[in-house]
């Protein structure tokens, strides 16, 4: 297994023509990433008598599709469904709310029903309509802009990852754990311990998480993540069951050549010892923007909820705009696009379906709009 630490260094050039036809604007970026190699890629021990421990340093990006996963597609349904829709109604309970916040919310709240509306009739899918329901909720505070790193060749978008923060991936060890044994076994987190070189690390809590996360509304689906992966202040292991859970630790660094995981128990020292080998890798990446935004709402209040699907992937934009690389945009992408224009309180779903980014010679995409929805 490998960590990959990957930055966007410096922009070597903007490329944007000042013509009527506004062809897209075109960015060169230099990326740089070490990549470290673990030998070897897991070591499996015995320890504190029945518990059986296997220790694998992976590529914390790998936990952007099993996060994506378990909060899309794992949710029990009846909670998913309602979860937006019960936030708005309880801020509506709220005898504080201005007028103007108000009839807001009861728009939202009205789009979050369309929204479940065009799914009902296959207008949109299961993973869209939770992009379009998130963007619609939190607005500015959700989505991508296509300058992330990987954003499109990804498997899954990074944003419900609880391991990267500030753009920057923790490293990250799965540790599965087996009680082959009769009785009840435990196993906390204060157990273990990261040394790198000089560096002593402890595993970040679940406290440490749920502070950070807190302050911001749209990363409270990174704090469920939290709960179902990182491994608990003290978990308990029934006897002859197995599971998998995650530790983070900040960022090791990479001119350190061996790493080792330790379980410590009073005297007991349970130690998992790897090498670690750097790799570095630089390349290129030209990327064309392109404006997905309803042009006809000119509410200056108003904001579009646009989500981007590239085969089974949804993306939510961050500002309605985004940008694509060039060596994926042959591929097709699907274009959502919610219009809300609280003025006059009415909103619409304008869409494309099958855009060639390769093949689109300006910056402004034209899609295709249903009628005004008013709200009464």
């Amino acid at each position: 297994m490998k960590i990959i630490l990957t930055s966007v260094i410096v922009f070597l050039g903007v490329l944007s023509a000042c013509s009527p036809t506004k062809p897209p604007t075109t960015i060169k970026v230099q990326r740089v990433s070490q990549d470290l190699n673990f030998i070897p890629k897991k070591i499996s021990k015995t320890t504190f008598g029945s518990l059986d421990i296997t220790v694998i340093p992976i590529d914390a990006k790998q936990m952007d599709i099993i996060s994506y996963d378990a909060s899309v597609n794992s949710d029990g349904n009846y909670g998913k469904q309602a979860v937006l829709a019960t936030l708005i109604e309880n801020s509506l309970n709220n005898n504080r709310l201005s007028k103007q916040d108000r009839r807001n919310l009861e728009l939202k709240k009205e789009v979050l029903k369309y929204i479940d509306m065009l799914k009902s009739k296959n207008t949109v899918s299961e993973e869209v309509s939770e992009e379009l329901k998130r963007k619609v909720y939190y607005e500015n505070d959700y989505g991508l802009n296509g300058l992330e790193d990987g954003s499109v060749s990804a498997d899954a978008p990074d944003k419900l990852n609880p391991y990267k923060i500030n753009n920057k991936y923790l490293s990250v060890f799965e540790v599965v754990i087996e009680n082959s044994g009769a009785n009840v076994e435990k196993l906390n987190i204060d157990e273990f311990m990261v040394i790198t070189g000089f560096e002593q690390l402890v595993p970040l809590k679940t406290e440490y998480f749920e502070k950070l996360f807190s302050e911001n509304k749209s990363d409270q689906e990174k704090v469920k993540n939290v709960y179902r992966f990182n491994l608990a202040n003290q978990t308990v292991i029934p006897p002859k069951q197995k599971i998998i859970k995650y530790i983070a630790v900040p960022s090791i660094k990479s001119q350190n050549n061996k790493l080792e995981l330790k379980i410590i128990r009073e005297n007991s020292v349970t130690n998992f010892e790897f090498l670690v080998e750097e790799t570095n890798l630089s390349n290129e990446v030209i990327l064309d923007k392109f404006n997905f935004l309803d042009t006809q709402n000119t509410s200056t209040s108003g904001f579009d909820a646009v989500v981007i699907k590239f085969g089974n992937k949804p993306i939510a934009l961050k500002e309605g705009d985004y940008f694509i690389d060039r060596d994926f945009n042959t591929k097709l992408l699907d274009i959502y696009s919610l219009s809300i224009d609280p003025t006059w309180y009415r909103y619409r779903l304008c869409k494309y379906i099958g855009f060639n980014p390769s093949k689109n010679k300006t910056d402004e995409v034209s899609l295709k709009c249903e009628d005004w929805i008013k709200l009464k």
